[in-house]
């Protein structure tokens, strides 16, 4: 028989759903036992027939005792129908397994500023480990950028702090609620007692420049306390900021993530600022279009595994 010209309003006259009723009717040729098989009350089942019946013109299954007969047409039609679901099973729920160890593909990044120093050396050690021919690229953006940025396909993948920006389309995964720490170099700073919050803001201020001073979830805090600070500097960048607190007896209050940096650093100290209200969420941003990339889902993997490490509630 020839195959007919696909005709996309035809489908229109049947629910392909009757298809898969259709199918288990003839699997168990009886309403009740095909109805268990889809979870769905015997009624619904026995509408569901109704409907095929007028749809095709045809009464499908006759009863015969307890059992439901397949008419000839049910017959002629029941190994198509089965194999056709099978076939849509296949390539609607199957995932084709990746062999990242082959893979070539490029990923792009899109972080706040900063972050480059503190994510892409363990990144691009566990991508050369698992997938060899794996590219990252990275670029910077300002956070409030960022979901635009997604949506042009500019970036595949953001480490985000969130806020007011992500749609429906937008896929989100929370990593971690970050703390601070205060950093200051020994050889410029010699605090009479530990460094908390109060003996940290006695000291001049080289400030995270990410959106300003003014709405910093820093400032509020500070504020908070009946404390103020006096920022000097304000900066994104951590290299800025390490040879800022190199050559001066000034102290930084930098979220945990980049800790790691200042840790590797001869002269530099990392205090914790165990401070429950002194945080911020961290997360990975996407394209629900890019959910099930199996590339993207390790580097998403990836990602996480190094920020919770970094970002860990002691520093």
């Amino acid at each position: 028989m020839d195959a007919l010209p696909l005709r996309h309003a035809d489908f229109r006259r049947i629910d392909l759903n009757l298809l898969v009723a259709f199918d288990a009717l003839m699997a168990e040729r009886h309403v009740g036992r095909a109805a268990a098989r889809l979870f769905i009350g015997q009624p619904a089942m026995s509408h569901a027939l109704a409907r095929l019946r007028e749809a095709l013109g045809d009464p499908l299954f006759v009863r015969a005792g307890n059992r439901m007969e397949p008419s000839a047409l049910a017959l002629e039609l029941g190994p198509r129908v089965h194999d056709w679901l099978e076939q849509a099973h296949g390539f609607l729920f199957a995932r084709e397994q990746v062999d990242l160890a082959q893979v070539r593909a490029t990923v792009k990044l899109g972080l706040i500023a900063g972050l480059e120093a503190m994510l892409l050396p363990p990144l691009m050690q566990r991508a050369n480990a698992v997938a060899p021919g794996l590219r990252l690229w990275s670029r910077q953006f300002s956070r409030n950028e960022l979901p635009a940025a997604i949506d042009a396909e500019d970036v595949d993948l953001a480490l985000w702090v969130p806020e007011p920006g992500q749609r429906d389309w937008h896929g989100m995964q929370h990593l971690v609620r970050c703390g601070f720490d205060a950093v200051y170099a020994r050889s410029q700073v010699r605090p009479d007692g530990p460094m908390t919050l109060d003996a940290a803001v006695r000291y001049p201020q080289v400030a995270l420049g990410w959106r300003g001073e003014e709405d910093s979830i820093v400032d509020e805090v500070i504020a908070a306390r009946g404390l103020q600070r006096n920022v000097i500097a304000l900066s994104d960048s951590q290299l800025a900021t390490a040879r800022l607190l190199a050559t001066m007896p000034v102290v930084s209050l930098q979220p945990r993530i980049y800790s790691g940096i200042y840790r590797d650093m001869p002269d530099m100290v990392v205090a914790p600022l165990d401070i429950d209200e002194l945080g911020m969420d961290i997360g990975l941003l996407w394209h629900r279009r890019r959910e099930h990339d199996p590339v993207l889902g390790f580097v998403r993997g990836a990602i996480a595994a190094i920020v919770q490490g970094q970002a860990g509630p002691q520093g």
